[in-house]
Formats: structure tokens, C-alpha cells, sequence
């Protein structure tokens, strides 16, 4: 059994791994600041939606005329943003205020500035932070970070494909796996396959997540308990199997953009996908753009589930500009400008608060209405695993998608799939 991986240990991985793999040093894009006045920076990723940072940095600036504070925001590549992060709170210098994905929050709550006040008057104003909020950024006892926006994995599918088979896009939204893939066999036939990574991508991660829920199995519990090894994950395994055969092979190689590229082209009729593939489409007009939509992820025994990488915001405790910084962080939450916000992301940005809701967006483009709010189950990514650096380290290392793979594509069988997937979890929740 391998050693246990520490915080630090975690530091490591980050640099080391897809989530976070800094292949020649941080991409930041910069706007100068002037050295003669007070200034807040902010360290955000690359959005798949590139208008969104633009808004971004469009409110940043808004805030600091405002206030007499000069803003910078910093947009990194989302492959180095892991390392970066490692890096400033490693070294206790960088930036004021920091984005944090899925698992973040818990590796770097010891050099974050505590949110429970600005979240308790958040919520005042604009509702409470549902549990998958609180999962992510609540940590010990106290918020770590702030909540911000997530995104999820919803089924995005072109219509035409499918209205030849008969289904109309309600219709492939109320299907179960089974009958799902009795649909994706008619869809190869005709040359339209379905497809979905099975590969170390975060789409794969969506993927694999929402058939395991939704067959009711768990890689842990809520105390951290390995319970991975089930007949519920043989079973959602399985119909990864059984779906594959109807999809193109080399979905066991795709990456992030993979499926993008199949559905933007008019040659994959459904995958999981946050919906940056219809905006793309239709920001560049292209033909496919009135044929997609978006539906739930087909249902399982124990339901219908969709997962969702949470993003938050954190202010370093070493920040010499504390105040300013969760200041800031109040303007770009106020309902007016996370609104705009959304509609910057083309909906891709989904609200924690009930106060955020409602976008015109998700009014105005019917290929959103399944999106937000979700009619599904909606989990973060590992849950109802510990939010850790555990269960950020299983995810970043890619263990379950790998798990799914080897069993798919005939490397191992199912069963000694899932206790190669056991012995990674266990060395990593355990040591």
C-alpha cells in the first residue's frame, strides 16, 4: 500500500497533473496597474465562453474607478492554474484574490481569509448557499472561500439526428440508460453516433460521476469509507460497455475539445457538455447551431443526476489588501452584475443563489431551458466523498474515468477494473 499524500504532497500532484499541469510556466494575460495607488489583482482561468473574462475584468475595473483602487485581473490557462496556485500559497505572495475550483477550497483553506461574514450578509439579501456550495467551500466549521458560480455536465444533442429516430429533445431527456442506448444503436446505424469521452478528461469525469450515481454507487462516503467496489458500480460499468460499441472507438482518446469538434461538425448526435458547444455554434453561426439542444443525462435505478464543477473565490490571508479584496468580491456579486455575468458566459455560468436566478438568457435561448435551473440531482464532482485534498487528488489523477476505460476498452475486466480503482482511492483517503 503506497504512502499517504499529504497537503504538501497535494502541491506536488498539482503540478503534475492533468488538472493542473503547468507545461511551460503560467499564460497570464495582464493589464498594468499604476504603482502610485492602491491596487486589488485577481487570478481567474481562461473561460471556455472568452467574453466572460472580459466582463470580468470590465466589473473589476467599474469597482476600483469607483473606489479609487486600481484592479488588475490576471487569466490563466486553465493547465496552470493548479500549479500557480501551488506556487503563491507555497511562497505567501501573489495575488489578492484567487479562483478555486472543485476541490480547491479544502487544500488551501489555511492560507485563505475565512467568507463566513460576507456570505451570512450574501445571504440576507439573496438567499441561502444550497448543500453542494456548502460542500465545496464550508470547510471545518467555516467558509474558506465564496462561492461562486458552477457549471455542469447536461447532455447536449443534435435534433435532427435524433428526429429521425423518432425522438423529439423532451423525449431523449426522460430516457433511462437503457433505452438510451436501444436509441444510440439506431443513431451508429445511420452514421451519427453518440460520444462521450471514456478518457482522462473532466468530461469524462461528468460522464463517469453521473452513471455511477445514477446506478446508486459511490467511490466513498460522507466519512471517507471506500465504497467503490459494488454491484452498483459493476452495473454502471456495464452499460459503459454496452453504450461504447455505438460510439466512435477513439472516445477512449478524446480530450476536452474532442466531443466539441464531433458535435460542431453535425457528426455526433449527443455528449456531456456544459452547453460552451451550442454558444460557440452560435456565436460563430454556424449551421449546426439551431439543430442543438440541451437535456438531462439519461436515468439509472437510483435516478437522474447531473454533475457540476463548482467554482469559488478565495482572498489569501497574506494579502496586504484584505478589506479591498472581499469588497471587490461583494461588487461582483451583487445581483446586478452576476447577471450580467451569466449573460457574458452565454449561460454557461449557473447561480448558486436563488437571488441570482432568473438571467434572460435562460429565458430568451430555448436551448438552455434544460440547463438552469437543472431538473436533475446535482452533485459536485466526488460527492458524498469528503471535500478534500483526498477526493481533489482522485480527481485530478483521473482514477474513476481510468477505471472505466480499462474495463470499456478490454484491458481488464470489470471486476479487476474496479479493484484497481479501489487500491488508488484507498492509497489515497488512507495511505
Amino acid at each position: 500500500m503506497g504512502k499517504k499524500i499529504s497537503r504538501r504532497g497535494f502541491f506536488k500532484v498539482a503540478g503534475a497533473t492533468a488538472l493542473t499541469t503547468a507545461v511551460a510556466g503560467p499564460t497570464l494575460w495582464v493589464r498594468n496597474a499604476s504603482a502610485q495607488r492602491k491596487s486589488v489583482s485577481l487570478l481567474v482561468n481562461s473561460h471556455f465562453v472568452p467574453h466572460f473574462n472580459q466582463e470580468l475584468e470590465r466589473q473589476s475595473a467599474e469597482w476600483g474607478k469607483a473606489r479609487g483602487v486600481d484592479t488588475r485581473v490576471d487569466v490563466i490557462a486553465e493547465r496552470d492554474l493548479g500549479a500557480k496556485l501551488a506556487s503563491e500559497a507555497e511562497g505567501r505572495a501573489g495575488h489578492d484574490i484567487v479562483v478555486l475550483r472543485w476541490m480547491e477550497a479544502p487544500v488551501y483553506q489555511p492560507s485563505l481569509v475565512p467568507m463566513d461574514d460576507l456570505v451570512q450578509e450574501l445571504e440576507r439579501g439573496l438567499g441561502t448557499f444550497p448543500e453542494m456550495a456548502r460542500y465545496v467551500c464550508r470547510i471545518r466549521g467555516r467558509w474558506a472561500s465564496l462561492p461562486w458560480r458552477y457549471d455542469s455536465g447536461v447532455a447536449a444533442i443534435n435534433t435532427e439526428h435524433w428526429g429521425k429516430i423518432g425522438l423529439s429533445a423532451d423525449a431523449v431527456g426522460n430516457l433511462t440508460w437503457d433505452q438510451f442506448i436501444d436509441a444510440a444503436a439506431k443513431l451508429h446505424a445511420n452514421g451519427t453516433p453518440v460520444g462521450v469521452a471514456i478518457s482522462e478528461s473532466f468530461d469524462s469525469t461528468h460522464f463517469c460521476f453521473e452513471l455511477l450515481w445514477s446506478h446508486g454507487a459511490k467511490v466513498a462516503d460522507d466519512k471517507g469509507n471506500i465504497t467503490i467496489n459494488t454491484k452498483e458500480t459493476a452495473a454502471a460499468i456495464e452499460v459503459a460497455k454496452r453504450l461504447y460499441k455505438f460510439m466512435p472507438p477513439d472516445v477512449l482518446a478524446w480530450d476536452e475539445a474532442s466531443n466539441n469538434r464531433a458535435m460542431l461538425a453535425g457528426t455526433c448526435s449527443w455528449s456531456i457538455n456544459p452547453p460552451s458547444i451550442w454558444a460557440v455554434a452560435k456565436r460563430d453561426k454556424l449551421p449546426v447551431a439551431d439543430k442543438l439542444d440541451h437535456v438531462a443525462v439519461p436515468a439509472g435505478p437510483a435516478g437522474r443526476f447531473r454533475t457540476a464543477a463548482p467554482y469559488s473565490l478565495g482572498v489569501w490571508n497574506f494579502s496586504p489588501n484584505v478589506d479591498a479584496a472581499k469588497d471587490l468580491l461583494r461588487f461582483l456579486m451583487q445581483k446586478e452584475n452576476f447577471l450580467k455575468q451569466v449573460e457574458a458566459s452565454g449561460g454557461y455560468n449557473q447561480p448558486y443563489l436563488a437571488g441570482h436566478r432568473g438571467a434572460p438568457i435562460y429565458q430568451r435561448e430555448r436551448a438552455l431551458r434544460h440547463y438552469e435551473p437543472p431538473k436533475e440531482t446535482v452533485h459536485a464532482w466526488g460527492w458524498p466523498a469528503p471535500a478534500s485534498s483526498a477526493t481533489g487528488i482522485m480527481i485530478s489523477l483521473f482514477i474513476i474515468p481510468t477505471m472505466f476505460s480499462k474495463a470499456v476498452s478490454g484491458e481488464m475486466t470489470t471486476e479487476k477494473a474496479i479493484a484497481w480503482a479501489e487500491r488508488q482511492v484507498t492509497r489515497i483517503y488512507r495511505g
